[in-house]
């Protein structure tokens, strides 16, 4: 078996603590009720301006939540516009590779038809000079004939 609570002494009563004497127990009737407007004046005051407080407060806790939502709408904008932008340094990197190698093929497509047009000029160069060399002896052999022919009738 548990051992048995002992119980407290039931009903008995605490000793009511005298109020502090301060400086109200000296006044007169008069003099408390004018003390009581100043006390409750000060009280409306105080709560005025702890009403004027709490709105302050308030305002400056609604500006704070609206700065705060702006910041990351404008956090959001940058992230977007950033984004935006290497994309379309990517597309234009990869423009300027392709328009780079447009220029290399047409640049090899330059080079060959220059060989091409060299070898070209080179065989009707050729021709020609053979044509001429053929033009030059023929004229030449048609001019000693003629010059014989002269000769001859002479």
């Amino acid at each position: 078996m548990a051992p048995k609570k002992k119980k407290g002494k039931k009903g008995r009563k605490k000793k009511e603590e005298p109020e502090p004497e301060d400086e109200f127990f000296t006044m007169r009737g008069e003099q408390l009720e004018i003390t009581i407007q100043n006390l409750a004046e000060k009280l409306q005051n105080s709560k005025m301006q702890r009403n004027t407080l709490q709105i302050e407060k308030d305002m400056i806790h609604d500006f704070y939540q609206n700065t705060r939502e702006e910041i990351k709408e404008l956090e959001a904008q940058i992230k977007n516009f950033d984004t935006k932008m290497q994309k379309e340094e990517e597309t234009h990197n990869t423009l300027v590779v392709s328009h780079l190698q447009k220029v290399q093929h047409h640049e090899f497509e330059h080079g060959e038809a220059i060989e091409l047009t060299k070898y070209e000029g080179a065989e009707i160069m050729a021709e020609e000079d053979k044509h001429h060399q053929h033009q030059e002896t023929t004229n030449r052999n048609g001019k000693n004939q003629k010059k014989e022919d002269y000769e001859r009738n002479d």
